[in-house]
C-alpha cells in the first residue's frame, strides 16, 4: 500500500467504472453459497475491519450474486510472518472449474519485458499509456 500512496496521483480513488468484468461460465455451473472458512480468532478485528472499510473505499460492493465463494484470510510478509496482518481473499476455485477461457489473454509480462530490451538495442524504443478516453 505504501507504493500507492507514493503514487496516488496515477491511480484513481476506488475501482475502474470504464469497463464492466464479466465471467463467462459453461452451461452446466450452478451458482451456489458455499460454507466459510473458520477465521483465527486472533485475525478477527482485522477482518471486521477490512470487511467494514473497503466498501467506503470503492474496492467491495454488495452483491446480489446467487454464487458466494468464501473468504480467505492470507498472512502478509515473507512465509507469513507478520504477525496478525491479513490480506483477504475469496476462494474462486469452484467458479475456475467452470470459468471459460478468454479468447484475449493478457500477454505475458516477460514477453513485455523481452520485446523492450529488443527495442533499447536497437533504438527503435516506444511508449504506450492507456487513457481514460
Amino acid at each position: 500500500m505504501a507504493i500507492l500512496d507514493e503514487f496516488a496521483s496515477c491511480f484513481s480513488p476506488a475501482f475502474c467504472d470504464l469497463v464492466e468484468h464479466e465471467t463467462h461460465v459453461t452451461d452446466d455451473f450452478k451458482p451456489k453459497k458455499l460454507p466459510t472458512y473458520k477465521v483465527p480468532e486472533r485475525l478477527k478485528p482485522e477482518v471486521e475491519k477490512q470487511i467494514h472499510e473497503l466498501p467506503s473505499l470503492g474496492f467491495i460492493r454488495p452483491s446480489k450474486s446467487l454464487m458466494a465463494s468464501p473468504l480467505v484470510c492470507v498472512l502478509k510478509g515473507k512465509d507469513g510472518k507478520l504477525k496478525d496482518v491479513v490480506r483477504l481473499a475469496a476462494d474462486y476455485r469452484y467458479v475456475n472449474k467452470y470459468t471459460l477461457g478468454d479468447g484475449y489473454p493478457t500477454p505475458l509480462v516477460t514477453l513485455f519485458r523481452a520485446r523492450e530490451k529488443t527495442e533499447e538495442h536497437t533504438g527503435n524504443v516506444r511508449y504506450q499509456q492507456i487513457t481514460n478516453g
